[in-house]
C-alpha cells in the first residue's frame, strides 16, 4: 500500500514517489507507452485528458493509493 511505502521513505524522495505514480496512472488512462511519454510541466487538459479519463485516473489513483479521492 502507498502509505507504508511513504513510511518508509525519506521525506525528500516521497514527492518523486507520488509524482511518479500520478506519470505511471496517466500514461495509462491517455494510452502513452509509458510515464517517460508524459511531460509533467503539461496540464492534463493539453495532455487530452478529457473529463471521463479524469475520473478514470482518480479511481486508479484511489485504487493504488488506498485514499479516497474527491470528485
Amino acid at each position: 500500500m502507498l502509505v507504508e511505502q511513504l513510511a518508509g521513505t525519506a521525506a525528500k524522495r516521497r514527492a518523486r514517489v507520488l509524482a511518479d505514480l500520478v506519470l505511471e496512472e496517466a500514461a495509462k488512462v491517455l494510452g502513452a507507452t509509458s510515464a517517460r511519454a508524459i511531460d509533467p510541466t503539461q496540464p492534463f487538459q493539453e495532455l487530452g485528458l478529457d473529463s471521463l479519463m479524469a475520473v478514470e485516473m482518480r479511481n486508479r489513483l484511489q485504487q493504488r493509493s488506498g485514499l479516497r479521492l474527491p470528485a
